[in-house]
């Protein structure tokens, strides 16, 4: 007797896996369970060495994940087989589950092989969505947080489950720290359920298309199946390989049009196997079965469906083909909403003056690569990426880049500084407060340089010192760098590098310089005023050494400006009345704050609603006060 059939533990390999008995006319998508074990390998083994550079701390979640990106050796391979691994797994696992339905691999003796499978499906499920929350980004606390209010559906105990999933009143550090051990946890879980799936499919063993549940046509697992599922398991890895290191960031929105595939096809299988829709719907054979599902689609239901929900156009933004392979379409957010990602969409990219340099990421890190497959489909993409951008996408970009700019020279006027070294290497470096971190990442994203941590000092420092990234900046902030010191530093260095100096335009309501600056050297906060000190009186203000670099502040939004003798004596522009704070809040709305501060000026709002309400002195035991209380903890938490 071989070894293997004798050995107490081989002979469980052998019976699963070498001398197991298969149906020989199983097909290729009878290979998708091999490939899930590969993917849940795959997705299992990155997963434990990335969490050895993982931090579940709100503070440093994106933090360690950029680490990973750029300092670990090799970690950005890791990232992204970690992140396409998770899409590829969706993929492989919804075909395996198309099969099973098409073919009727669920019905009895199966039913349990089935059940766990659902199980594993569901538990998948979780894990990835624990896992997008794990990186913290502007989309991930904002995911958390819808997906976890859906338990407050629950009558009676939704709220308290909710407030238990969060592990407080709302999606904090908490969450996080839980989030990431459950998505550590939920992998090893779904591998003790594979082995119980395997269990059960070796109960009564794998069906087959034609249908048969005897013996007769029955052959071993090896040597053929083996050999059999190496084939697309090469494929595959093939497949993978092309997206992780050509195109990382291809797959993400189109996951949305891939679960309608699938839902396309459980409608497809379903009609074809239950006899009752079939007769329903006069189906009967594969020509006739296809030909209907062309008339359902073509239908006039569906083409109210399209016209109500503009899907034509959708369509042409993304086809389900096309844009599978096509590197550029990545997921986009305006940096508003998420400030952790600064992604470029196929409908801009030719906008650009580089096309080899392409700022790709997803909402969990970012990363800066030269992208040649990209450039090469560019080419072939061309006809129909014309006929999708319009006059409408390109002001969009147009202004995005220019507002951009006003931020930045704004920002660099209060805490930045152009200097020249050895009176040939210029250079510019912004310190801001370490809280203030994704903001510099954001300007690293489009002109390269460094952050580094000031030491002894709570603060972080921004340097760029290569020339060409300088040259971009420089023409950037170009016209719009109007503080007296920083002119003229920004003058020599113009003169070091042959660029045309620019006067500073004239400032409008629109520039987004004013928000640079005040995230440079602005403070909003209330303090409570009168002798008795019971209200609260709100105020915005900017602070400098000159007079006319915060006069500016005046002519546009009003305000008063005095003179404070302390720290040596500086000038101070505020503005502390409901009015003027609402044309400031205003403001913020299209020039939006990029620092910390930000999330105080979208609380402005708030603030004057429970402020006419007097919830400030309202009883300590009315709900009015305690929504107060709770303004009052959001507001010193930013």
């Amino acid at each position: 007797m071989a070894f293997r059939k004798s050995n107490v533990y081989l002979s469980l390999v052998n019976s699963y896996i070498i001398d197991s008995p298969q149906p020989s006319s199983i097909n290729y998508w009878w290979n998708m369970g091999s490939l899930l074990g590969l993917c849940l390998v795959i997705q299992i083994v990155t997963g434990i060495f990335m969490a050895m550079h993982y931090s579940s701390n709100i503070e440093l979640a994106f933090s360690s994940v950029e680490h990973i990106m750029r300092d670990v050796h090799n970690g950005y391979i890791l990232r992204y087989l970690h992140a396409n691994g998770a899409s590829f797994f969706f993929m492989v696992m919804f075909m395996h589950m198309a099969k099973g339905l098409y073919y009727g691999s669920y019905r009895s003796p199966r039913v349990t092989l089935w059940n766990v499978g659902v199980i594993i499906f569901i538990l998948t499920i979780a894990t990835a969505f624990l896992g997008y929350c794990c990186v913290y980004g502007q989309m991930s606390h904002w995911g958390a947080t819808v997906i976890t209010n859906l338990f407050s559906a629950i009558p009676f105990v939704g709220n308290d489950i909710v407030s238990w999933l969060w592990g407080g009143f709302s999606v904090s550090n908490p969450t996080i720290q839980r989030f990431f051990a459950l998505h550590y946890l939920v992998p090893f879980i779904i591998a003790a359920m594979v082995i119980m799936h395997l269990m059960a499919l070796h109960i009564h063993g794998s069906s087959n298309p034609l249908g048969i549940t005897g013996n007769l046509d029955r052959i071993p697992m090896h040597s053929y199946f083996i050999f059999k599922d190496l084939v697309t398991v090469f494929l595959f890895m093939l497949i993978l390989a092309l997206f992780v290191f050509y195109s990382p960031n291809t797959l993400g929105q189109n996951m949305a049009l891939l679960l309608i595939t699938y839902v396309i096809n459980i409608l497809c299988a379903v009609c074809w196997k239950s006899l009752f829709i079939k007769y329903q719907w006069k189906i009967y054979n594969k020509t006739t079965y296809y030909f209907i599902i062309q008339n359902i689609l073509n239908t006039k239901q569906l083409n109210n469906f399209v016209l109500k929900f503009n899907w034509t156009k959708q369509y042409n933004k993304m086809n389900i083909v096309s844009d599978l392979f096509n590197p550029n379409r990545v997921k986009y957010y305006y940096k508003e909403d998420n400030q952790q990602v600064t992604n470029m969409n196929s409908s801009n990219t030719h906008l650009t003056s580089n096309k080899k340099n392409l700022l790709v990421d997803t909402s969990e890190t970012t990363r800066t690569t030269k992208n040649k497959f990209n450039y090469l489909l560019n080419i072939f993409n061309m006809k129909k990426m014309n006929q999708i951008i319009t006059k409408r996408h390109y002001s969009i970009y147009k202004d995005s880049n220019i507002r951009f700019n006003q931020w930045l020279a704004g920002l660099i006027d209060g805490d930045g500084y152009f200097c020249i070294t050895k009176n040939k290497y210029a250079s510019c470096e912004i310190t801001v407060e370490l809280k203030d971190e994704k903001m510099l990442r954001q300007i690293q994203d489009k002109f390269g340089g460094s952050v580094k941590l000031r030491s002894g000092v709570k603060a972080i420092r921004y340097r760029l010192q290569n020339k060409e990234g300088m040259i971009k900046l420089i023409n950037a902030v170009n016209g719009n760098i109007r503080n007296s010191k920083r002119l003229v530093q920004f003058n020599k260095v113009c003169i070091l590098l042959n660029i045309d100096f620019k006067e500073p335009i004239k400032l409008t309501k629109d520039n987004a310089w004013f928000m640079g600056f005040f995230d440079a050297d602005g403070t909003i906060n209330y303090y409570y005023s009168g002798k008795l000190k019971i209200r609260p009186q709100l105020t915005i203000s900017v602070t400098n050494k000159y007079l006319h670099d915060v006069e500016y502040y005046r002519e546009v939004f009003g305000g008063n400006i005095y003179f404070d003798k302390a720290k040596n004596g500086y000038f101070k522009w505020s503005i502390n009345n409901k009015e003027l704070h609402n044309i400031f809040y205003t403001y913020n709305k299209s020039c939006p704050s990029k620092s910390n501060k930000g999330k105080r000026l979208f609380l402005i709002d708030k603030f004057y609603y429970l402020y006419d309400l007097l919830a400030f002195k309202a009883p300590h035991n009315t709900a009015l006060y305690k929504a107060w209380l709770k303004f009052n903890e959001k507001w010193n938490n930013n």
